[in-house]
């Protein structure tokens, strides 16, 4: 790809004016000049409010980054999604996953074919399977109800179904109790089934190649527990799988009514709609899972129809590559200051990293455009003790997400969790200076407290938890990838890196196993390779 400096825009150069003329005034000052700066920069959707009032911009940002959008084509390349063009171009595949969630009588086309059909065959086979199970009609071998379910998965494949689950967990309407084995430590599988009894244990396996290692690993290691206490027959009342790959599933020994399909226009990231939600109905029920593919949808059509600036994945993918690009803001923190959503960071990070965090096809001066942020988070209570006071004081500026419901009729301590996120929001906003610290302060103290403030930051309010709001969370999230790849002028939906990753380790593996010799590989490779081997070797004397 040779370097050219033709994406350089008017936009562009206006972008970094704006953001220069900006650089010269603190978010406080921003806020003192505008006392209807949140009402300005802030959205509210089916039960969703974003406030993006602490971001570093105002309204000739927000203009000049609507124009970028029509530069970038954005309103054409959403259409692409929606009509089933192939917008996953290394893989030549469309990517249909708003497919999944609409109900209505559109016709979504894969090279002519409708596929609403086969959704919709498959939503209601999933959901007759789910409400089986819940009551009790489908048993294991023994004739047993089952009461735990084991989903062995890994990734994109089950992270979005193991936020949701985790985040509706105390709203769940059965005794069956749910277990993610998503690690290629047999030791996480071997935790989850030390109190498990085989009788009454449903295994859901997710993959979409049937192959992955890791999934494929902890699937076997399952089977053969299931076949050691119950018999090879066992497996078919044991085992239900989500793939595309039904022969390999079968052959494993998944029986057909408990097989379902995901299809090559679903990529894993972004599949929690299809039948890889099976553990949010069978928590939860099939009318919850309807509402959480009618939140979904809900967030679909607003992002289809709504204009960038009132547009929330639009709007926050802007902000992304605002921070990223024009202030060098190389990481975004991601902070549920709520226990249900503990498990949002991972999902974000895998979602926006795995689907953005590659080269851009555009250059400016210096070379390719920076892409996606590091992403990274946790519980903003926890974080609070840990990383947050790098956020505070280091010289290297993180941009934050604050997340909360703001309901919760299981927590009494709603109105700390809301002072403590909104003060983490204003400190980093506002910060204390040294002349503020000086007058209660010795001047060696006063100089180690002071925090500078000016730190970008977006907060998301949830009305509550409900399947429809986590529906349109999720949809929000997929949404705010894909306008980041369309802006960065990427693919989102290959993983290009990861299977290098895969590849290699396939061949390590079979040099570890003696099946293969490495050739022309590091010492350090070599180096690790061997301490491990003759750690092995001990082990076995």
């Amino acid at each position: 790809m040779s370097k050219t400096s033709s994406n350089v825009t008017k936009t562009w150069i206006a972008l970094e004016k704006n953001r220069d003329a900006l650089a010269k005034l603190s978010l406080q000052e921003l806020f003192d000049a505008d006392p209807d700066r949140f009402d300005k920069f802030s959205i509210k959707f089916n039960g969703i409010t974003v406030d993006f009032s602490k971001q570093r911009i105002d309204q000739k940002t927000l203009s000049l980054l609507k124009d970028l959008t029509k530069e970038r084509q954005l309103k054409s390349k959403i259409k692409d999604l929606y009509q089933g063009k192939t917008v996953n171009v290394s893989e030549n595949r469309a990517a249909m996953h708003v497919a999944l969630r609409d109900k209505t009588d559109r016709r979504y086309c894969i090279n002519g074919s409708n596929i609403a059909l086969d959704i919709k065959t498959t939503l209601n086979r999933m959901l007759d399977f789910s409400d089986s199970v819940r009551e009790g009609r489908t048993k294991g071998a023994s004739g047993a109800r089952f009461n735990k379910v084991v989903i062995i998965g890994v990734g994109g494949s089950v992270n979005g179904t193991e936020f949701c689950c985790e985040a509706l967990k105390l709203q769940k309407t059965t005794e069956i109790q749910f277990h993610f084995v998503t690690s290629l430590d047999n030791t996480a599988l071997q935790d989850t089934l030390f109190d498990s009894k085989p009788e009454t244990t449903l295994f859901i396996i997710v993959s979409k190649t049937f192959s992955t290692e890791d999934t494929h690993t902890n699937a076997i290691h399952a089977r053969q527990w299931i076949e050691n206490h119950l018999g090879k027959e066992a497996i078919q009342y044991h085992f239900a799988a989500i793939t595309e790959k039904h022969s390999a599933a079968r052959e494993f020994g998944v029986s057909n009514k408990h097989l379902f399909p995901i299809w090559d226009w679903v990529g894993g990231r972004f599949s929690t709609c299809s039948a890889v939600g099976l553990p949010i109905a069978l928590a939860h029920g099939s009318e919850a899972f309807r509402e959480f593919l009618h939140g979904a949808h809900s967030m679909d059509k607003h992002f289809e129809v709504s204009s960038p600036e009132k547009n929330l994945p639009i709007i926050l993918a802007l902000i992304d590559l605002w921070n990223r690009n024009f202030w060098a803001t190389p990481v975004l923190a991601i902070l549920p200051y709520d226990y249900r959503l503990r498990f949002l960071p991972t999902f974000v990070q895998a979602l926006i990293m795995e689907s953005n965090g590659k080269p851009s096809k555009f250059h400016i001066r210096t070379g390719q455009y920076e892409t996606a942020p590091v992403v990274f988070g946790k519980l903003g209570s926890e974080a609070q003790h840990s990383f947050m006071q790098l956020l505070h004081q280091s010289p290297m500026t993180v941009a934050s997400e604050f997340v909360i419901a703001m309901t919760n009729e299981h927590d009494s301590e709603r109105d700390r969790l809301i002072s403590n996120m909104v003060a983490q929001s204003r400190t980093l906003m506002c910060g204390v200076s040294y002349p503020e610290l000086q007058p209660t302060n010795h001047p060696d103290i006063a100089s180690h407290k002071v925090c500078p403030g000016n730190k970008p930051s977006t907060a998301i309010l949830l009305n509550s938890i409900s399947p429809s709001t986590l529906g349109s969370l999720i949809a929000l999230y997929e949404h705010r990838a894909f306008v980041g790849g369309m802006l960065w002028g990427l693919n989102p939906f290959d993983q290009w890196g990861v299977e290098l990753g895969k590849n290699i380790s396939s061949n390590i593996l079979a040099h570890i196993s003696n099946k293969r010799t490495l050739a022309n590989t590091d010492s350090s490779t070599v180096g690790i390779i061997n301490a491990y081997l003759e750690k092995k070797s001990e082990n076995k004397l």
